[in-house]
């Protein structure tokens, strides 16, 4: 037998169920339903309350989904209500109330500088439906809170106030006409060594405070002040501006009285010294003047003044690879042409700004005791590249390569010196020397006078220096000599001067040179080698640079009236112009003249004052 049971259960919904309670089947097979139960009373109460609890919640539910598409109750905007209105109705309501700002004034200062501009200007207005977006969200930010309030007895209002809105672009101009009036260069602490190797000439430029104005920042800033203005706040200080600050970053300063007194013990340390770099003949040097002036203080060095330095270096020495030439006659053994192949060079900055800056640090460590008179030598980094011809492959004389080398300077000498030294130089290079043959210097030169090309300057004859064709030709002479002592070669013949002279010392060490005049006083060396000794020379200019700096114009005037001249040679009214007019003007430069290792030979100041001038016309009478 099978007993079904209908039944309902008091949770939420309403379910079916079918119960299996007892069942026998009988030899037939046969099954027989004896019995369907009808709910009773108390089911069916339980039924109706389901029912109705789920009307209830059905209802609620929708009067929850419909206001939250609303504000609160009680919500004014600018004392406009929109309470238990959808953001589009209070859109409506508020654009027909038709609000707009109270006119006003906005200001940005920085330093002692300010910008004003106003409202209209800055296109002032309101963004109704960003704001009421704001509002409702707000509101409804917190569920419970916003479901207290929606079905409190005593809604109290909840007013909010209209932001005023600017055009972004309008305030940017704003920012950036307070960044013209406030940005300025930057004017950085340094030092400066008026006199090489005197701490008393040592100077100090402090620096200023100088800021620069941060755009981003600031409008960030103001946008944030300018967000919270209503009407209401309008209202209460209709008198008064909207005042901002602008965002300002240092972009120099000023040392402190303990930072000024750090950066000239810091300077003082590199009075009297010297960083040489140098590699094979080349070599450069910074003094003590150049030294002082890539500080930075409080610490730190000038990045852009060591780069315009190297620059300048790189200039002088950056070269392209130079293959070798050489023509010469095999009997006369005389030489038309010679190249000799030279690598190509060029300056390798990054390195050697690295290594400026380390020898800046060392030195500012250094006791200069331990130094050899206080110069730190450093390595010339250079990036070499081969020529692809060299001079071993233009002959079979055994000439490949450089034995020797010498070299002085002669920068302070007057033009007749000069000319001499580059006649002499012209007049010996390009001597092929047998193996076992003896070089004169008198005899390759010939005879030095007039005659034969040289001009009057200061020699030494007889202890005394006085004025005589050839000066100048002992300074090739010490330098040759100073080539032979490099090679080797075998000097049989040498003389030095009566007294020291600086033109002939080899880094002012004295003992490195060698005089020559006619007859026996001369320079002499045997070729003690197996193959040909060529001697080569070349007289460069004296390598000085020069530089404007610092020029400046000012003062313009407009040229004086025209002026009219009474001539009779003239028919009556006619005119000719004799002289054309001329505004005036003021200006000045610096003009620098610093020799072959950068050291400044001269700096001269000039200053020009250009008056104003009339056209003048003569003027028939």
């Amino acid at each position: 037998m099978v007993i079904m049971e209908g039944f309902f259960t008091p949770s939420k919904g309403v379910f079916f169920g079918i119960h299996f309670a007892d069942v026998h089947f009988d030899e037939s097979t046969e099954v027989d339903i004896v019995n369907l139960n009808s709910p009773t009373p108390k089911q069916i109460v339980r039924i109706v309350g389901v029912i109705l609890s789920l009307i209830l919640l059905t209802t609620f539910t929708g009067f929850v989904v419909d206001a939250r598409r609303q504000f609160l109750p009680g919500t004014t905007l600018e004392r406009v209500a929109i309470g238990s209105l959808t953001p589009a109705e209070a859109l409506t309501k508020v654009r027909h109330v038709d609000l707009q700002p109270i006119n006003h004034t906005i200001e940005l200062t920085a330093l002692d500088q300010t910008v004003a501009s106003s409202s209209a200007q800055l296109e002032a207005s309101y963004h109704y439906d960003q704001t009421l977006t704001a509002i409702l969200q707000s509101q409804q930010a917190d569920f419970f809170g916003w479901l207290r309030q929606l079905l409190s007895n005593n809604q109290a209002e909840l007013a909010y106030p209209l932001p005023v809105t600017y055009n972004q672009d309008k305030l940017k101009l704003l920012i950036q006409a307070l960044k013209a009036q406030v940005d300025a260069p930057p004017h950085f602490p340094s030092a400066k060594l008026n006199t090489s190797g005197l701490t008393e000439s040592l100077v100090i430029d402090t620096g200023e405070d100088i800021f620069t104005l941060n755009e981003s920042a600031t409008l960030q800033q103001l946008t944030e002040k300018l967000s919270q203005v209503t009407n209401q706040t309008l209202a209460q200080n209709s008198d008064q501006p909207i005042s901002a600050a602008a965002v300002l970053d240092p972009v120099s300063q000023q040392l402190t009285p303990e930072q000024i007194t750090q950066a000239h013990e810091r300077a003082g340390r590199l009075v009297g010294e010297k960083l040489v770099f140098e590699k094979d003949h080349l070599k450069r040097t910074l003094n003590d003047t150049q030294l002082v002036s890539l500080l930075t203080f409080p610490d730190g060095y000038q990045t852009e003044a060591i780069n315009e330095v190297l620059y300048q270096w790189a200039q002088e020495i950056n070269r392209v690879p130079q293959n070798a030439e050489f023509v010469y006659d095999p009997e006369t053994l005389v030489v038309s042409v010679f190249v000799p192949d030279r690598k190509g060079l060029e300056l390798n900055t990054a390195m050697m700004a690295q290594s400026v800056v380390d020898g800046l640090k060392e030195l500012e460590g250094t006791d200069t005791q331990n130094l050899n008179d206080a110069t730190l030598t450093k390595e010339l980094a250079l990036i070499e590249t081969e020529a692809e011809k060299t001079l071993a492959e233009t002959n079979n004389l055994g000439i490949k390569e450089r034995i020797g080398f010498g070299e002085s300077y002669y920068y302070h000498s007057i033009p007749s010196r000069v000319h001499n030294v580059s006649l002499t130089t012209n007049r010996i290079s390009l001597t092929l020397v047998a193996p076992g043959e003896e070089f004169s210097f008198n005899k390759t030169l010939g005879e030095v006078s007039a005659a034969t090309g040289f001009q009057p300057a200061y020699v030494i004859m007889s202890g005394r220096t006085v004025l005589g064709d050839g000066g100048g030709v002992c300074q090739v002479s010490s330098t040759l000599f100073r080539a032979l002592l490099d090679s080797g070669l075998n000097i049989t013949r040498r003389l030095q001067h009566s007294y020291r002279v600086s033109y002939y010392e080899l880094d002012r060490q004295p003992g490195f040179d060698a005089t020559v005049y006619a007859g026996n006083v001369d320079l002499r060396f045997i070729n003690d080698t197996d193959d040909y000794v060529l001697v080569y020379g070349q007289a460069d200019p004296d390598g000085r640079t020069t530089e404007i700096k610092d020029y400046q114009s000012w003062d313009p005037r407009p040229p004086l009236p025209t002026q009219y001249i009474p001539d009779s040679t003239l028919a009556p009214g006619q005119l000719k112009q004799v002289d054309w007019s001329a505004a005036g003007i003021k200006a000045k430069f610096t003009h620098i003249v610093r020799d072959k290792d950068g050291k400044i030979m001269r700096e001269n100041e000039y200053y020009s004052n250009y008056r104003p001038w009339a056209a003048k016309f003569l003027q028939g009478v």
